[in-house]
C-alpha cells in the first residue's frame, strides 16, 4: 500500500481511535493501520474501521482493545459479532 500523498510505502502499525458507543464514546485501542514514514498518514483499513464500529456500538465499557476482541466473524463480506 501507498501514501496517496507521498507515494511511498506504508508501514505496519497500530493506532487508537474514538467512536460513538451505546453509552458515550469509547476509545479502541491497538487498531491495525499503515503509516506513511514521510507524513505520518494514518489509514485504518474498511474492515477494521466496521470492526470497531460494531463493536463500539455493543460495548459498555468505556475502552476497547481490537486485539482482545472475541466474537469477531468475517464471512461473505459480513461482519458479526
Amino acid at each position: 500500500m501507498f501514501c496517496a500523498v507521498c507515494k511511498v510505502d506504508l508501514n505496519d502499525s497500530t493506532t487508537e481511535m474514538e467512536v460513538s458507543g451505546k453509552d458515550g464514546m469509547v476509545k479502541v485501542v491497538n487498531v491495525p493501520c499503515a503509516v506513511c514514514p514521510s507524513c505520518n498518514a494514518c489509514v485504518v483499513d474498511s474492515l477494521s474501521a466496521e470492526v470497531v464500529r460494531k463493536a463500539a456500538k455493543k460495548s459498555k465499557d468505556d475502552t476497547l482493545d481490537f486485539d482482545k476482541m472475541k466474537g469477531v466473524g468475517i464471512m461473505a463480506g459480513k461482519i458479526s459479532l
